[in-house]
């Protein structure tokens, strides 16, 4: 329970933590524009902003649950022993107190479109200037990942890896021009025994389409991530030439366990060819989940052009 008690804290501790400080920019949010400390050296961050900061060298003050697979050996090394604030965004699972105590003079995160955060954000703000940014579809993410990362300072570093994946897009487009111009591309899942196939506007449908892989038309008009499909409709991943799906110990992961051995997937071309790839994280949402996620196209797109 929040009590009065936090309030007046939470007031006192938006003072104490950066007294006077000068204020170097504003930045545009959901919940209007905010005033960035002109340094700010003790950072809260909520949900991915907690990678993006260690991936980039930065130790927040305390965090939100982290995600491994967001985040490189370096990042995750540096992660060790930052105190948690909580699980994630999503439903207010944050702890505010805690948050309060490590004294802030920034808070960071990602929210989730469809969902009222005012709430939440009122009450945070009350203890330090925070960004919360949202991004409108998953496929939006990389670039909300880049405003979070200049939010925290970091603009420098975040260009550079932005200048570094468009770099190796365009070499891949160039490089693999035969194989995107002539095959469809289906990221595929499974929820409910239903499949799910992944559309642009996607995380794996955003990287796919920045090398210019072209997804089924089905999925281009998707209103969210995927469109799903019967078993009974799997006929219509009948012209894709390459699938990728979420693989777990270099094993087809649980949600898909359901249709990998149904007759109408394993008789679809692009399975029959073994042009598949299993893949950890289907969900890159910073620049270094994205380059790992390329880094194993090009291994799908030399296996395919073997076969040629």
């Amino acid at each position: 329970m929040l009590t009065r008690r936090y309030f007046m804290l939470a007031t006192t501790a938006s003072v104490l933590a950066n007294p006077g400080a000068a204020h170097a920019a504003t930045i545009d949010t959901p919940f209007g524009s905010v005033a960035l400390p002109a340094s700010p050296t003790r950072i809260v961050t909520l949900d991915s902003a907690g990678a993006i900061a260690l991936n980039h060298g930065l130790v927040p003050v305390g965090t939100t649950a982290l995600s491994d697979i967001s985040m490189s050996p370096a990042a995750r090394e540096l992660a060790k022993n930052i105190p948690l604030v909580g699980q994630t965004t999503y439903d207010g699972q944050i702890r505010y107190e805690k948050i309060l105590a490590l004294r802030p003079d920034l808070i960071v995160g990602m929210i989730r479109s469809g969902s009222d955060y005012s709430a939440m954000y009122r009450k945070l703000s009350t203890i330090a200037p925070t960004i919360l940014l949202r991004a409108e579809g998953a496929g939006k993410l990389l670039d909300v990942s880049f405003q979070l990362a200049v939010a925290m300072g970091l603009e420098p570093q975040i260009t550079e890896a932005k200048n570094g994946y468009e770099k190796r897009c365009r070499a891949m487009r160039d490089r693999w021009s035969p194989i995107l111009n002539r095959k469809i591309f289906a990221v595929v899942s499974g929820r409910d025994r239903q499949i799910v196939v992944y559309a642009p506007n996607s995380w794996s449908g955003r990287v796919l389409s920045d090398i210019g892989a072209r997804l089924p038309a089905f999925t281009h008009n998707a209103e969210r991530n995927g469109v799903t499909l019967s078993y009974e409709e799997i006929g219509a991943l009948a012209d894709v030439g390459g699938i990728l799906y979420p693989a777990l110990d270099d094993e087809p992961a649980p949600e898909i366990a359901d249709f990998w051995n149904f007759t109408g997937f394993r008789d679809l071309p692009a399975v029959k060819a073994e042009n598949m790839l299993g893949l950890k994280n289907l969900w890159p949402e910073t620049y270094p989940d994205a380059l790992v996620f390329l880094d194993a196209m090009e291994g799908l797109f030399q296996h395919m052009e073997d076969q040629s």
